[in-house]
């Protein structure tokens, strides 16, 4: 292997840590948080305090559940990170296909309509997007190594 392409895996293999880090930490955040929202609005519609406090309770059990997604994905990324240190290949395919999903996830489902941090999501993504790239060029490069015949032995 090239002095370049063990550079592009170490430099992937980093990127991947820091994706799962950061994804890892939001998610036991969320876990660990307790979101308490105010709705004055559905309030002064109508008396809904029973419908409220279902509210809560679903929309703290659905976060919980978030966080949850995060955290095992951000530690999928790690270990995986770890592997492609070590230059596996499997889990160039396995770390790409869970972080760059979920990568995916953030850019559509938190998208620039405003209504969630934007800027987290294409931070993340870039960070995915990178780490495929250049970790997919060295397994790219490999494959075609692969391939080419030898013809020291011909007869």
């Amino acid at each position: 292997m090239s002095v370049r392409r063990y550079l592009a895996l170490k430099i992937s293999a980093v990127l991947w840590l820091l994706w799962g880090v950061i994804s890892s930490l939001l998610g036991i955040v969320i876990i660990a948080s307790y979101y308490d929202p105010v709705i004055d609005v559905v309030n002064g519609l109508f008396n809904a305090n029973a419908i409220i406090e279902n509210y809560k309770n679903a929309f703290n059990e659905y976060s919980k559940l978030q966080g949850w997604h995060l955290t095992w994905v951000g530690a999928v990324a790690m270990i995986g990170a770890s592997f492609i240190w070590c230059r596996s290949i499997t889990a160039i395919w396995v770390t790409a296909l869970v972080g760059g999903l979920t990568s995916f996830g953030h850019i559509v489902f938190a998208g620039p309509d405003g209504a969630h941090d934007f800027e987290y999501a294409l931070v993340m993504s870039l960070l995915s997007f990178t780490a495929i790239l250049l970790s997919f060029c060295v397994w790219l490069s490999l494959e075609v190594e692969m391939e080419e015949p030898d013809t020291k032995f011909v007869a």
